[in-house]
């Protein structure tokens, strides 16, 4: 290579390196930024998105002093967050699974959240988290059942509490605050009355009749759960038979864990009265889907007739007595400020291994911090995860000021909705995919169906489009640029607005419900249109015969498709934008109905349509007064032709 040939190959080299080098290089291996946490460094500057409900979603790469230790390795991390905003108490806190019709389930955190919005419709599922851990052992029977208290929108479907210190419960309530602790619920199982799914009546079952080796008794409300073999003589009893929806039962020891009350395993069953049999049969059986409940005292019929909706549950009781939904966790992690753990070595070691990370934090201000921490993408890191000295630290940047460890691993999934409304995993998965998980944390809303109904080229109209589900909507506002425009009255168009144009509209509403008030937010981007609505200028029949017509029209607009004119179930293309067309093949005293139909693009990758008004047409035949307009002027032309001859002949 001659000197001069390596001059020009060093200098386009410099070149193409100034131009592409930031892409061959991930921007995280040139800058850090120091951030409040002496211990958490941020490499991958944040990106942030806006979810229903002001939930923000956030994105980040940092690196992280290892456990905490000043003269420990620092370690990339991939951080995700969904942020619940304090102020918006419409977004609710949720734990929820897949459920089972017999014992407990498991399902990917995609799957959960899909579930969830299934079985409420009319509500909004905006992200969440993995939650408690639950039992995937095969030792133990792989009964996918979470390892702690479980409390899903109001269902006490596990009442039992973990008996080591660092397995406790949060508790979440409707008004949004939280509490934390052990759990404490009824000595008796419950049986409540639902009417239109809320409890309308409470009794005790104070017996609950399992295998062969257990009897009924004479004082008060007996159960007989499914899967019972044995003999039981009902007379001078009233048998109720129902069947279920759903049965769980807890069982001990978990993963060689014990609970507080071994001697007494909680129990959820629901479903709906039958039968009402009278007593003395024997039953020797209870199949899957059935159970029964039994009294001497004849008033079990009346308050449980035929088709009751009914739910047997251990209600709790104390501070989580009005909590609706609860979630196991293992070690707090940050406390009033203060991260635990730091440069920890003691027993646990799961506090200070590396692994993929979940965790759940509580700011001041009310707000909720679902968080993740692992390998991936953002930062190309390979490393497991963090400790939870650093998991702590990473909540404290989030402004949080309490904080829980949930189920890590390959457990750890952190899920948002996609604009279309489908679900996405956001970390990535230890396992190499999504695992399937006993339950998770979810952050959901009412729907308040406010949509964009129409855009045009210099306006958007906003309507709310269907009642919510639950409650009365006492305030419903579209802000645009700082202005408010109410919904309750009905649809608002916003005019005067620029063409082809990014409009960033949010909308407020509060609603009522339950005996309390509700706030919320959404956002949407909105584009007006690139090109004005298409105007149909003339569309009309210029002559009928009994079994044809000549249309005549004219098309005014840009960016059009097709365009047709239908009829009968039939369309006919057109090939111009104006002139006239002759469409045939009709009977005579056939009414028909036309439209023209122009398809335009109004934005990019969205087409709308503009429509006539219908021309109503009949094909008379000629005997009733209408027919063929030729005939008619030729008989007028030889009328003409008839005067003039009869004139030249006078004046001759």
């Amino acid at each position: 290579m001659s000197k001069k040939t390596l001059i020009i190959f060093l200098f386009l080299f410099s070149v193409c390196f100034l131009a592409f080098g930031k892409f061959a290089f991930p921007a995280y291996a040139f800058e850090e930024v120091n951030t409040p946490s002496p211990y958490v460094k941020r490499i991958v500057p944040i990106e942030t998105q806006i979810l229903p409900g002001g939930v923000e979603l956030r994105s980040q790469g940092v690196r992280t002093q290892n456990n905490g230790n000043p003269q420990g390795a620092w370690l990339d991390r991939d951080v995700y967050s969904l942020v619940a905003p304090g102020a918006n108490n419409a977004v609710r806190i949720v734990s929820w699974g897949l459920s089972a019709a017999n014992g407990f389930s498991a399902g990917t955190m995609v799957e959960i959240a899909q579930d969830y919005q299934i079985k409420h419709p009319g509500t909004i599922v905006i992200g969440g988290i993995s939650g408690d851990f639950f039992n995937n052992q095969n030792n133990d029977g792989n009964t996918m059942e979470p390892l702690n208290n479980w409390v899903s929108e109001g269902d006490v479907l596990k009442k039992d509490v973990l008996e080591p210190d660092y397995h406790n419960v949060l508790g979440f309530k409707e008004d949004r605050t939280w509490v934390e602790g052990k759990p404490t619920a009824t000595l008796n199982l419950q049986l409540k009355i639902l009417d239109g799914g809320e409890v309308s009546a409470v009794y005790d079952i104070p017996n609950i009749v399992r295998t062969a080796g257990d009897t009924l008794n004479s004082e008060g409300i007996n159960i007989v759960y499914p899967g019972f073999e044995g003999s039981l003589d009902t007379t001078g009893y009233t048998v109720v038979k129902g069947y279920y929806e759903t049965f769980k039962q807890s069982r001990s020891p978990l993963q060689g864990k014990e609970y507080i009350e071994n001697n007494n395993l909680g129990s959820f069953l629901k479903g709906e009265i039958r039968e009402i049999i009278p007593g003395g049969e024997t039953i020797t059986k209870v199949p899957l889907g059935t159970f029964y409940l039994l009294s001497q005292d004849e008033s079990i019929q009346t308050i449980l007739p035929v088709n009751t909706k009914i739910k047997c549950e251990y209600s709790l009781t104390g501070e989580f007595a009005e909590a609706t939904n609860t979630i196991g966790y293992i070690f707090k992690i940050l406390e009033n400020g203060v991260s635990n753990f730091q440069q920890y070595n003691g027993e646990h070691s799961y506090v200070y291994s590396p692994r993929a990370r979940a965790a759940i934090g509580f700011k001041p201000d009310n707000s909720v911090v679902l968080l993740t921490a692992s390998r991936g993408p953002i930062t190309g890191s390979t490393q497991d995860g963090p400790s939870l000295f650093e998991l702590a630290e990473l909540l404290k940047l989030e402004g949080c000021t309490e904080g829980f460890n949930l189920d890590g691993g390959g457990s750890v999934s952190l899920v948002t909705r996609t604009e279309t409304g489908g679900f996405r995993m956001l970390n990535e998965p230890t396992d190499g995919s999504p695992r399937a998980i006993g339950n998770g944390i979810l952050f959901v809303m009412q729907d308040p169906n406010i949509r964009v109904t129409e855009t045009t080229s210099a306006s958007i109209t906003v309507a709310q489009t269907a009642p919510i589900r639950n409650g009365t909507l006492t305030q419903a506002n579209v802000v645009l640029a700082g202005k408010s425009y109410s919904l309750l009255d009905g649809p608002v168009t916003i005019t005067n607005l620029n063409k082809n144009s990014r409009y960033n509209l949010k909308y407020e509403f509060t609603y009522e419900a339950n005996g309390r008030s509700y706030y919320g937010e959404m956002n949407q981007t909105v584009y007006t249109d690139e090109v004005d609505k298409p105007v149909i200028r003339r569309f009309k029949a210029n002559s009928v015969s009994g079994t044809s017509i000549e249309i005549e029209y004219q098309i005014r607009g840009e960016n059009l498709g097709e365009y047709y004119i239908n009829y009968n179930g039939q369309n006919h293309y057109l090939d111009a934008t104006e002139g006239t067309v002759t469409l045939t093949g009709f009977e005579k005293g056939e009414t028909v109905e036309f439209v023209l139909y122009v398809y335009y693009s109004a934005q990019q990758g969205v087409t709308k349509r503009v429509e006539s008004e219908p021309l109503s047409v009949t094909f008379k035949a000629p005997a009733s007064g209408g027919g063929c307009q030729m005939g008619a002027n030729i008989y007028y032309l030889i009328g003409l032709l008839a005067l003039g001859f009869f004139v030249y002949k006078r004046k001759r």
